[in-house]
C-alpha cells in the first residue's frame, strides 16, 4: 500500500529505556532501534547519500532510535498538509519527552523527513526523501552535567524501566487531546511553553524564571510565601529517593526560588544572588538542587495538570484560573 511517511531519528539519551522493542504509541506511530538503511526500499541509496550528503548520511544511519509514523492518501507524489501533518505529529512526540523526566539530550543531532514510502506486512519502508530538517532538542542541565553522581545513580533505578515509555505515550495522548484537538486549555499551554523554553535555556539566569513561570501559569499567587505553599498543595513533599535533598527544607527552597527568579528577572545573575542571600560563594550542588526542585516541580505540576479535572475546568484564561484559586476550586489529584 502506498502511503507517506515521516521518520525521526535520534539517539538514545540517557537515562532511557535500554533494548527497545517495537513501541506503538498508536497504530500508525511507532518506535523501536534500529538502522534506517534497514526501512529504505531497494538496494541502492546513493540517491539519499548524494541528497543529504555523505557526512549526514552516514550520521543518520548510525544505529539510533526511530520513530516513524504515516498516513494513506490519494497524492503520495505531493509534497503537502499531509505530509506536515505527519511531521508535526512525531515532532511532538518527541518534543514532549522532558516532560517525563529529568533525561540528558541524545548526543547527536536530531533528523526529520518525510516522502512517500509503502507499507507491507514487514512494515513501513520509504521510497524517496522529499523534506529534511534538524529538529532542535533540549539542552544538558547543570546538574546533570557538573553533579552527576548523585543523578546518575537516581536515574539509573528511577527512569531507565520501561515504564517510561508508557508515560511518553500517555503524556502525548493528554497533550494531543488537551492542545491539538481541543486548544481551550490555555494557561496550561503556556506553562508547557515555558517549560519547554526552560528545557532549551543554557543559562540558568533564563532557564529558571521560565521553570517558575511555567508554575505560576497553573498557580495564582502573590510572593515567595504563597507560591511556595500553592505548589506544595499540588505537588505534596518530594519523594525522599530524589537526590540533592529537594525533600528536606522544601517550603524554604521554594520560596527561595521565587526570589532567585525575581532577582534574574531583574538583571541579577543566578549565582550572584545566591551569594548575597548566603554571604558566601555557593557550591555547585546547592545551584543543582535548585535546579532539580525547579525541574521537578514544573515538570508533576504540568502533568498533573493534564489530568486534574478542578484544574482543567479553569485554565481556559487567566481570569477564570484567578476566580478558580480565589474560592477554593483547585483541589490537588
Amino acid at each position: 500500500m502506498a502511503v507517506k511517511y515521516a521518520y525521526l531519528i535520534f539517539s538514545l539519551p540517557f537515562p532511557f529505556p535500554r533494548e527497545i522493542n517495537t513501541f506503538r504509541f498508536d497504530e500508525s506511530t511507532q518506535l523501536y532501534e534500529g538502522n534506517i538503511r534497514d526501512q529504505i526500499h531497494g538496494p541502492n541509496s546513493k540517491h539519499w547519500q548524494d541528497w543529504l550528503g555523505s557526512l549526514t548520511w552516514e550520521t543518520l544511519c548510525k544505529n539510533k532510535l526511530i520513530l516513524s509514523t504515516w498516513s494513506e492518501s490519494e497524492n503520495t507524489e505531493v509534497l503537502d498538509k499531509e505530509n506536515a501533518a505527519l511531521l508535526e505529529k512525531i515532532s511532538t512526540i518527541f518534543r514532549i519527552l522532558p516532560l517525563l523526566a529529568p533525561l540528558s539530550p541524545p548526543f547527536d543531532e536530531v533528523f526529520i523527513f518525510s516522502g512517500k514510502g509503502t507499507l507491507s506486512p514487514k512494515g513501513l519502508c520509504a521510497e524517496d526523501i522529499r523534506s529534511f530538517s534538524r529538529v532542535e532538542c533540549w539542552t544538558r542541565s547543570y546538574y546533570n552535567e557538573h553533579h552527576w553522581d548523585n543523578f546518575y545513580k537516581w536515574a539509573e533505578n528511577e527512569v531507565t524501566n520501561p515504564s517510561l515509555l508508557d508515560t511518553w505515550r500517555i503524556c502525548y495522548l493528554h497533550y494531543n487531546q488537551l492542545f491539538i484537538q481541543g486548544g481551550n486549555n490555555r494557561q496550561i499551554f503556556e506553562g508547557y511553553r515555558s517549560f519547554e523554553e526552560a528545557m532549551r535555556g543554557t543559562q540558568l539566569e533564563f532557564k529558571m524564571p521560565n521553570l517558575v513561570r511555567a508554575l505560576e501559569c497553573i498557580i495564582n499567587c502573590w510572593g515567595a510565601e504563597a507560591f511556595a505553599k500553592k505548589v506544595l498543595f499540588l505537588t505534596g513533599l518530594p519523594s525522599q529517593t530524589l537526590p540533592y535533598s529537594i525533600a528536606t527544607n522544601t517550603e524554604e527552597l521554594l520560596r527561595d526560588l521565587y526570589q532567585l527568579r525575581n532577582d534574574c528577572s531583574h538583571g541579577k545573575p543566578f549565582a550572584y544572588s545566591l551569594e548575597k542571600s548566603l554571604k558566601k560563594t555557593p557550591d555547585g550542588e546547592l545551584i543543582a538542587k535548585y535546579e532539580f526542585l525547579a525541574e521537578w516541580a514544573a515538570r508533576k505540576v504540568l502533568n498533573d495538570s493534564f489530568i486534574n479535572s478542578t484544574i482543567l475546568q479553569y485554565t481556559h484564561n487567566r481570569d477564570a484560573l484567578v476566580s478558580a484559586w480565589d474560592n477554593n476550586l483547585i483541589k490537588p489529584l
